[in-house]
């Protein structure tokens, strides 16, 4: 298909390189819209069986970091050849939604191989910034508003039908120019843009899973994401009940509306905070053939549906080709390979896909936890001291989230007691939901008790502990909720 003529764009976080994916919506002749996800076509460079698809398939994931990543595939195909940059044409592998304007279902769903010319590639805050700018009436433009105003319908309806809305904390840091050291470290600011992209990659997904699993029960590669663990579930539903909130897990819906009742006034993070805490109870996601368990096990609980693979990132994820490859099948475009027609070596590729993303993941949070620490080890006692809150507390002693950096830790005892400072010591019990502070300050004990979601004074402290880096969390004062503001707490 031909769709250059098409007001298409990209939204992307700022410098991104690697564009997978670009968007367009119109109105048709009978008033319906238009959808039109666009992915980058790596399968028409790579072929299966071929020495690159081979390194691959062993790698199976780019890993990102703060300061670099390391590519699945090589970078005049990641940044050039299949990243779908603006104002030239590029090869994609397009999903066309036909939706209702009124209900906002999809009438219909084509499938097809296309070439697109993307008008813009754009960063979320710069899409956010032109569709709040009422003055600004381009095509390209009124289409961003088009895709918004769907979006949030499919967002709303999702939410209707159980799908969860998780959280885990997301810093961005700001590096120097020449030795790559972080100058600033803040929270990921989150905007509509976000959003508005994330539900038309899941309508993309959930759409090519149906059509893949229709055509190919067997070896579908799919994605399935399994209950919460029943332990930490039940810990959670404690500590909560605790402070009068009920968490019912029995479906997704209604875990989903126990997390939306967990609101408590003046206090605008703790809501964040316990979908933090339940998404450390959730098990993690995996990709499976579809002949490796019964279709009604492949559902995904966080998303609440049916079927769900991973198709709309395929020049820094494999499971996304091994996709491509099924739909291009599926739609009588191209033929299979032997090995993706094999049950077992393909629930032998996806078992390699599930390690590398999870290795994947713990590169990235060890970029970030070195950064960190790069970060605050040269910084001022009062930048160091921030506030946080309590997250656990365990026979170990008080876990704290620091909301404004992303860290969660352990309070630890200070050792070094000069006049002035402070000095703890944790008397608590596994399961309490408070725990008793010993300080020690200026030469006088006294006790202070610590309860689950309290708000914390806590000091940041960077040091090498026996060639080791570690970040400490060190108690400094409790603060009063009640006083809480949008941006923070006065003691």
């Amino acid at each position: 298909m031909d769709l250059r003529h098409l007001d298409v764009c990209s939204v992307d976080p700022p410098g991104c390189k690697d564009i997978d994916d670009a968007l367009h919506c119109i109105v048709l002749e009978n008033g319906n819209y238009q959808v039109g996800v666009h992915i980058a076509d790596v399968t028409h460079f790579v072929r299966a069986g071929a020495e690159i698809d081979k390194e691959a398939a062993r790698r199976c994931t780019t890993v990102y970091m703060v300061d670099r990543r390391t590519d699945m595939l090589p970078g005049l195909l990641t940044e050039s050849l299949c990243s779908l940059v603006c104002h030239v044409d590029r090869c994609a592998f397009s999903v066309l939604f036909e939706i209702d304007p009124k209900t906002f279902k999809t009438v219909k769903v084509d499938f097809g191989k296309s070439i697109i010319r993307s008008r813009e590639s754009l960063s979320y805050y710069k899409a956010q910034d032109m569709m709040d700018d009422s003055s600004d009436q381009r095509p390209l433009t009124q289409s961003l508003r088009g895709l918004l105003t769907i979006a949030t319908a499919l967002r709303d309806r999702r939410m209707q039908a159980g799908a969860l809305t998780l959280s885990s904390p997301e810093i961005k840091f700001k590096l120097d120019n020449d030795r790559q050291n972080p100058t600033d470290v803040s929270e990921y600011k989150h905007v509509d843009a976000h959003y508005m992209i994330e539900e038309f990659m899941l309508l993309a997904n959930i759409a090519v899973a149906e059509k893949i699993a229709q055509h190919f029960p067997t070896f579908a590669i799919l994605r399935r994401h399994p209950k919460p663990k029943e332990k930490e579930i039940q810990d959670l539903s404690d500590q909560l009940s605790k402070f009068g909130f009920e968490v019912s897990v029995e479906t997704s819906k209604k875990f989903a509306e126990s997390m939306d009742k967990a609101e408590r006034p003046g206090d605008p993070y703790f809501n964040k905070l316990v979908r933090i805490m339940a998404t450390r109870c959730m098990n993690q996601a995996i990709y499976f053939p579809l002949g490796d368990c019964d279709i009604t096990e492949a559902f995904h609980y966080g998303l609440a549906v049916t079927l769900y693979t991973h198709f709309t990132s395929p020049i820094r994820r494999y499971a996304d080709v091994l996709v491509h490859r099924l739909l291009g099948a599926a739609i009588d475009i191209a033929s299979l390979s032997n090995d993706m027609t094999d049950k077992f070596k393909m629930s032998k590729q996806c078992d390699q896909m599930n390690r590398k993303n999870r290795l994947a993941q713990l590169a990235s949070q060890a970029s970030v936890q070195f950064n960190t620490f790069q970060f605050f080890k040269n910084q001022s006692l009062e930048a160091r001291t921030v506030q946080g809150i309590v997250m656990r507390i365990t026979q170990a002693g008080v876990y704290v989230l620091v909301q404004k950096y992303g860290i969660e830790g352990l309070i630890v005892p200070d050792k070094q007691v000069n006049q002035g400072s402070t000095c703890l010591q944790i008397l608590s019990e596994a399961g309490q939901e408070e725990a008793t502070l010993k300080v020690n300050d200026n030469g006088q004990d006294s006790s202070v008790k610590v309860k689950l979601f309290d708000h914390l004074r806590i000091e940041i402290k960077a040091e090498m502990i026996e060639f080791r880096r570690s970040i400490n969390l060190l108690f400094r004062g409790c603060l009063n909720v009640n006083s809480m503001s949008g941006e923070g707490i006065k003691s």
